[in-house]
């Protein structure tokens, strides 16, 4: 994710940068909460046994943020059906399009599904 925008040379314009600024770190940031509610959601629903783990991380000076959901079903995840008229299903989906990256993998007792995103 990139952002441009041109200011004028006016001394309110460093009030509009800032809000300029803060305004996309938040879209960053609710764009990860919503994808781990995403992946969350899915471990509760789909996932065996009495919970699941959450790991969050940080890359500097890149500024990726990584976070995996390990869950206790060894079953890969499956992007929904768009045409199917679910209440649910289509999480993945939000993922795909809001990550950098994203994916899964298998270990030991279960999987773990995770997703990057860059920050602004």
């Amino acid at each position: 994710m990139r952002w441009m925008e041109t200011f004028p040379a006016e001394r309110y314009s460093a009030r509009l940068a800032r809000r300029f600024v803060q305004d996309r770190l938040l879209e960053f940031v609710g764009s990860v909460v919503l994808m781990v509610d995403e992946l969350v959601t899915n471990a509760i629903l789909h996932g065996e046994g009495p919970g699941f783990g959450l790991r969050l991380s940080r890359r500097d000076p890149y500024g990726v943020v990584r976070v995996e959901v390990r869950d206790l079903s060894a079953k890969a995840p499956k992007l929904a059906d768009w045409g199917l008229p679910e209440e649910h299903g289509h999480g993945l989906h939000i993922v795909q399009r809001l990550a950098d990256r994203w994916g899964w993998h298998g270990v030991p007792g279960g999987k773990v599904t995770w997703f990057e995103s860059r920050r602004p």
